[in-house]
This record gives C-alpha cells, sequence and structure tokens, in this order.
C-alpha cells in the first residue's frame, strides 16, 4: 500500500502497519509505503527501484513484541543500508503519541 509517492520523491515513511499509514496519510498527506508479512528486503528494494526514494524513516511501534523489531532491523532494514538507502527508524508507543506534535513537526520537515 502507498499514498503520494512521486517520480520526484526522496523520502518515503516506510511502517509495517496498515493504520500507521492510513493515519499518517490522512493527518498528513506525506509520501507512505506500508507492508504487511514481509519476509525481507528483496520485495521492498524491488518496488523501490527505478524511484527517486534516498532516504527512508521506518516508523514501528513498540511494543512487548521486541523481537519483531529486531527481526524488522536485523532482516529488512540492513538490506536496505547494504544497497545504499539511508535509513532513520522513529519509533511511537500508540496512536496518540504518533500525534504529538514533536513527531508530526519531524515527519512534515524530513519527508518530500
Amino acid at each position: 500500500m502507498s499514498f503520494n509517492i512521486k517520480k520526484d520523491t526522496h523520502t518515503i515513511i516506510l511502517t509495517d502497519d496498515f493504520i500507521t499509514a492510513h493515519n499518517l496519510n490522512l493527518g498528513l498527506k506525506v509520501p507512505i509505503l506500508a507492508f504487511s508479512s514481509i519476509q525481507n528486503s528483496k520485495n521492498l528494494i524491488k518496488q523501490l527501484k527505478n524511484t527517486n526514494i534516498k532516504k527512508i524513516i521506518f516508523t514501528v511501534r513498540l511494543s512487548d513484541e521486541t523481537q519483531k523489531i529486531d527481526y524488522l532491523i536485523e532482516k529488512l532494514l540492513s538490506g536496505l543500508l547494504d544497497v545504499g538507502y539511508d535509513v532513520e527508524i522513529k519509533t511511537y508507543f500508540d496512536i496518540e503519541s504518533m500525534y504529538d506534535s514533536s513527531v508530526l513537526e519531524m515527519f512534515n520537515n524530513n519527508v518530500s
């Protein structure tokens, strides 16, 4: 699922949660790519191929599932770094914390 990604997009928000992507799209209208059940970075890199995207802000909700975060960093983000993407990780605890003014400002200032 993707929102607002155009040819001249250089930075996107990447999330592993469709609800987060939908909420960010409603609130910010920034370039977003969401996925579910991805096993490695190959499919993601394939989607990003032939774009101008250089920076990825990966958003992940913190929970008791720390193994999930470790897996995403090991399998997904390391693959993106290996092929030259600038990757930044932003975490949030719940929908309310995602809409904190400092978080929204960071997204607005860093996504193009």
